[in-house]
């Protein structure tokens, strides 16, 4: 059985981390950085859950849901990670079609209990092994370089947030049980990314 799939839609910083967190609780997790990407993804992915900011570059959260929510139906789970705490903003995004709103900053027990009874039965923290947990980590830091030149916060910041995902994984690379083979594929990934050789000893 697959682990339950989300997508988090926000701003890179935000997506990044609550996708990491996701990972680390045993989902599998993709970041999408505007409206128009998160319903591309779920195309191809088939989610069981959505969490979206409400403010998105180019379009807004309310959008998304009424998207996904009309493509979808009542298949998809769709929760709403947000900073406005005005009862007309909760009440907007439920007549939207999101069907919980959560109040950032918010830990991982809290999101979690966002997510619908079915999805919490797929839940398993053994279901990722880390073989699969680093290939997720890589696909996240192939989607910042990707949407490098595209992305609001401006190229200094992703270009930072890059190099601590590419510590990150190498971090995973070298403490995870892995075949000799995985990490070798995993190596080749990571070192066209970064343009350097990791098949050494890490620094």
């Amino acid at each position: 059985m697959r682990p339950p799939q989300i997508i988090v839609a926000d701003q890179p910083d935000s997506a990044n981390s609550l996708v990491a967190m996701l990972i680390s609780e045993g989902f599998s997790a993709r970041a999408a950085y505007e409206g128009r990407h998160a319903i591309e993804l779920s195309s191809e992915m088939r989610p069981e859950a959505v969490i979206s900011d409400l403010s998105l570059p180019n379009g807004s959260g309310l959008e998304l849901a009424r998207a996904l929510r009309t493509r979808f139906g009542p298949s998809i789970r769709l929760v709403a990670y947000t900073g406005w705490t005005a009862a007309r903003d909760r009440d907007r995004a439920m007549k939207a079609g999101f069907d919980s709103y959560v109040l950032k900053p918010a830990d991982a027990p809290t999101i979690v209990d966002a997510l619908s009874p079915e999805t919490l039965a797929l839940f398993t923290r053994a279901s990722l092994a880390s073989e699969h947990r680093i290939e997720l980590l890589l696909d996240l830091a192939e989607s910042l370089v990707t949407y490098r030149g595209n992305l609001p916060v401006g190229a200094k910041k992703t270009d930072a947030a890059v190099r601590r995902m590419f510590v990150v994984i190498r971090a995973a690379l070298d403490r995870n049980p892995i075949s000799s083979r995985a990490r070798h594929v995993m190596m080749a990934r990571l070192g066209k990314l970064t343009g350097v050789d990791q098949e050494g000893p890490s620094p």
